[in-house]
């Protein structure tokens, strides 16, 4: 469920290619969101929330790849990290 929000980025690709702002903009928020819950996760005694904050780290920096590689890639990264969980 974590990652319905990034599986839904992919399904819409097409129409955010027709507006390259809409990549750059995810890619920033992406990368925000991957720098916040990184250090936040790193002052955190709670082994369950370390955890957390780890997954949303890397859910961040799966959508800051998305302006930067293609789609298939961006999806085989997805599908690594969702397989373990």
């Amino acid at each position: 469920m974590v990652t319905a929000g990034v599986y839904l980025l992919i399904r819409l690709s097409p129409i955010f290619a027709i507006t390259p702002i809409t990549l750059t903009i995810i890619s920033i928020i992406g990368g925000l969101t991957a720098f916040f819950a990184a250090s936040s996760g790193l002052v955190q005694n709670d082994v369950k929330r370390v955890i957390a904050y780890s997954t949303s780290s890397q859910l961040g920096f799966i959508q800051l790849t998305y302006y930067f590689i293609q789609l298939t890639y961006y999806f085989i990264h997805l599908i690594i990290y969702s397989f373990p969980n």
